[in-house]
């Protein structure tokens, strides 16, 4: 603010100059305001609408930011000369500028006591900076350049206070005064710059707070006229082109809109192009695309976005200095990327690459750093895949370590304490179904429920995190068998999985879980449109699986559990031997240290114990038997994944030792008679045990571990007559129902089904009409449950004779009481069956009616009626 004008660049004369321009050149010139006064005193032609209109083109060609102001001041000049006189205007303007000078000097005063102040007197020297400078903007609002400086200026120190005192009021003010300097079509100085990035940066964190998605629509917005208000070639572009990319990708990981991911990949792209001297800036931005790269990746698959974010992330970290304040950032953000690029190819070298970085930035994040929490988060990521990978447990208590430091650290409210709740919480129910410590398996639901209660309900991830609870829960029925898990747990799933989307990373990932929680829905109900709804979902999520992903094995294993299923309902061999296939490529693709190796021989061994039963070839149940033996001896410490290897090899034990003369249920015979049958029978008997002291009183896989021992005691007895078999298995089989029916009743079928032909074996009537007649009861819940004609259809041919063999065994006792049983059972039988032909038949006169048969139509359904209600009544009886 000096007292006299600068001297405008001389410009090319054009070839015919108009007259008034020269003579406004000429007022520009002059050497103090006060011989500018008197040559406008001299030149009456200036203060008329010509001249008005020759200085505004003037100012509208005008590029050089001094002169512009100088050009602005002149004009506002003339207008008061207009309105008042050149003396008046002279003397108004004199006043105006010494005014402004105190003010300036008063702003600047103010800055230097803040700065070298502390505490209260820092606080008032801040408060009268802002005040200060929001009153030179009121000076400077007839000169339109100043004004955009002072409002610049205004609004840093307002960003200022917002930092020290968290005013909302501030930063909104700050973000009003920045988009009201970014008028065009001023460019925007690099300078500037530093303003706009700062508001965005303080926009989005309160976002993260607050969760107001204007905010991060203010934010997107400034950086757009920021970039709208700068010259091409300005180097405030690259700052600007990072800010927007940054707003952008934090918009779009709260909405999900592809478009905004794609605009911030272009954008951050842009600003790395056009980056050329101001280096310290490129990390930022490369750490910026690779995210959003890597965003892209888990929505669309694109290898290509993986390896590119790995790039991107690694020339951040070559191009920070070992003592960057950000160094640990970005190696964290590397880390993460290459264990998704892990999970992807399972290639030892990146999670080994992953876990020296993150070894260099532990040591490298100060206490109480932003960074930390993300380094320690990524930490417990890349601990838990060790353990995946190597079945370590000291890496599985690592994990849960790390998880525990991220989860301290974050603070409540912050955008990614969410995600390292659900980090934990993974490590936890891992630890809890490896069976070292139980009740981890509570906390873990409990954050899950926190992840969820933190996220807000328009964020994109929310999606995420309502699925990592329902696994949990999931996961926590298997463990207790308490079936309000189960129920919230389906509910969530069906709700919640996005099965509609289109087969992205992390759709599969959501349709694999819910393929998984309609598996344990058929488990708990026998629901046979459940268990095809899982086969089917499994199936989809197997073929959008690459074959070199991490994934696959995984994915293989639980398509081919369900496919054994099917088989074990509807005779279908293909579906077996598919089975059978699927199994033996995961084993084939998964690592060889893997923990999951366990799970997947022992699939396979079982899958060809059942083949064998259905093809009577004598190799396949040696090769099951030996699968199952090499899967116990490989390292494992899940309780329950034992648990069920045991069985599963005790099943096959009881197989072998099958001898034709000694089978009553006319199942086939097997490959001979074995004549270490009994010492086979008695090692099953052995691995039954174990296995039930492995799983807990409530789990809901106790029952079928109590029908095996009680089958292969049955089986014993048959071969030895050895009464302390019946002494031991009848209530282990009678246990083994009355539980099942109330977590699986298929379970509580096939248990009732042995236990009443052992007793009828006995010709222990009373006893086997109690088996039948829990058989009954578990024949019906199945009946019910299911949806489709078809699937009922297959549960009545399952349990064909039972009702039968109830009746018989309540007649044998020939009692009144029996007797009246007998006839319920048969009547409860008969309605069942009554009701599904009745149904086949419901089509048929509709039809009947459409063809113009009417009355023949009435007369049926009524008879129908009457039926049913009689039927109802002897079932009362």
């Amino acid at each position: 603010m000096s007292g006299s004008p600068r001297e405008l660049p001389a410009d090319p004369a054009p070839s015919a100059v108009d007259p008034l321009v020269l003579v406004l050149a000429g007022w520009f010139n002059t050497s103090s305001w006060a011989e500018s006064e008197s040559f406008l005193a001299g030149h009456p032609e200036l203060p008329t609408d010509a001249g008005e209109k020759a200085l505004a083109e003037q100012m509208n060609a005008q590029t050089d930011r001094n002169a512009l102001v100088l050009m602005e001041e002149h004009a506002m000049l003339l207008r008061r000369v207009r309105e008042r006189g050149v003396e008046d205007a002279f003397q108004w303007w004199a006043a105006l500028r010494q005014q402004m000078n105190d003010t300036v000097a008063r702003a600047e005063a103010a800055q230097e006591r803040y700065v070298g102040g502390a505490g209260e007197v820092a606080a008032v020297a801040l408060d009268e900076c802002v005040e200060v400078r929001a009153q030179l903007r009121e000076l400077a609002a007839g000169v339109p350049t100043r004004r955009q400086s002072a409002l610049v200026d205004e609004a840093k120190a307002l960003v200022e206070r917002y930092r020290v005192a968290g005013g909302d009021e501030d930063l909104d003010a700050a973000l009003h005064r920045a988009g009201t300097a970014l008028r065009p079509p001023m460019t925007c100085p690099p300078g500037w710059a530093e303003l706009i990035v700062a508001v965005t940066v303080l926009l989005r964190q309160r976002h993260e707070r607050d969760r107001r998605a204007a905010d991060l629509d203010a934010a997107v917005d400034l950086a757009l006229k920021a970039l709208g208000a700068a010259a091409p070639d300005s180097t405030a572009v690259p700052l600007l082109l990072g800010a927007l990319g940054e707003a952008i990708r934090a918009r779009h990981a709260v909405s999900g809109q592809p478009q905004d991911l794609e605009l911030a990949i272009r954008s951050t792209r842009q600003g790395i192009d056009t980056l050329e001297q101001a280096l310290a800036r490129l990390p930022s931005l490369l750490d910026n695309l690779g995210g959003a790269l890597a965003e892209r990746y888990q929505v669309q698959g694109d290898d290509t976005d993986l390896d590119s974010s790995v790039s991107a992330f690694t020339d951040a970290v070559r191009h920070l200095p070992t003592d960057a304040s950000a160094r640990p950032g970005s190696l964290a953000n590397l880390a993460g990327v290459l264990l998704l690029r892990y999970d992807r190819r399972s290639e030892p070298a990146d999670l080994e690459r992953a876990t020296d970085l993150l070894t260099e930035a532990t040591a490298l994040v100060t206490s109480g750093s932003r960074l930390e929490p993300a380094v320690y988060g990524t930490l417990t990521n890349t601990w838990r895949r060790r353990y995946e990978r190597g079945g370590d447990p000291a890496d599985l208590d690592h994990a849960v370590d790390s998880g525990e430091h991220a989860v301290r650290v974050a603070g409540r409210g912050s955008a990614d304490r969410p995600s390292h709740l659900v980090a934990l919480g993974q490590v936890l129910q891992t630890r809890a179904e490896r069976g070292s410590v139980p009740d981890d398996i509570d906390r873990a639901v409990m954050l899950y429920r926190e992840a969820v209660a933190e996220t807000s309900a328009d964020f994109a991830r929310l999606r995420d995190r309502v699925n990592s609870l329902a696994i949990g829960l999931l996961a926590r029925y298997q463990l207790r068998g308490t079936e309000k898990d189960l129920d919230e747990a389906l509910e969530l799933l069906e709700h919640g999985s996005g099965a509609d989307a289109r087969a992205s990373v992390s759709v599969l990932g959501l349709l694999f879980n819910r393929g998984n929680g309609q598996w344990i829905r058929y488990r708990r109900t026998g629901d046979l449109a459940a268990l095809d709804r899982a086969v089917v979902l499994f199936t989809r999520v197997a073929e959008a699986t690459p074959a070199d992903s991490g994934d696959r094995a995984v994915c293989l294993n639980s398509l081919a559990v369900g496919l054994a299923e099917r088989y074990e309902r509807t005779g279908d061999e293909a579906a077996l031997r598919d089975c059978a296939g699927r199994l033996r490529e995961a084993l084939e693709i998964a690592p060889a240290n893997s923990p999951a190796r366990v799970s997947y021989a022992g699939n396979l061994g079982n899958a060809l114990r059942m083949l064998y039963r259905h093809t009577g070839e004598p190799d396949l149940l040696d090769e099951a038997i030996q699968l199952l033996e090499t899967a116990l001896d490989l390292p494992s410490e899940s309780a329950a994944l034992r648990a069920t290897l045991l069985n599963n090899l005790g099943s096959a034990l009881v197989r072998r030792s099958a001898v034709p003369d000694s089978r009553p249920d006319g199942e086939p015979a097997g490959h001979g008679v074995r004549y270490d049958a009994s010492a086979d029978l008695r090692t099953a008997e052995d691995h039954f045990r174990t296995a039930l002291s492995l799983v807990a009183e409530t789990s809901p896989d106790r029952p079928l571990h109590l029908a095996n021992l009680g089958r292969s005691l049955r089986r014993r007895h048959l071969l030895t007559g050895e009464d302390a078999c019946v002494e031991e298995g009848v209530p282990l089989l009678e246990e083994a129902c009355r539980l099942a029916l109330r977590t699986g009743p298929e379970t509580a079928l096939g248990a009732a089904q042995a236990w009443g032909r052992w007793a009828e074996a006995r010709e222990a009537s009373a006893e086997a009409a109690t088996a039948f007649g829990l058989g009954v009861t578990a024949a019906h819940q199945l009946f019910q449950a299911q949806v489709l004609r078809s699937h009922r259809w297959s549960w009545l041919r399952t349990a064909a004779d039972i009702h039968v063999r109830a009746a018989w065994n309540h007649l044998a006792r020939s009692t009144p009481q029996d007797r009246a049983a007998a006839v319920v059972v048969l009547e409860r039988g008969r309605a069942l069956l009554l009701s599904e032909a009745l149904e086949a038949r419901s089509t048929m006169v509709d039809r009947l009616a459409e063809a113009g048969h009417q009355d023949l139509a009435d007369r049926y359904r009524t008879a129908v009626a009457r039926l049913g209600e009689l039927t109802r009544g002897a079932l009362e009886e």
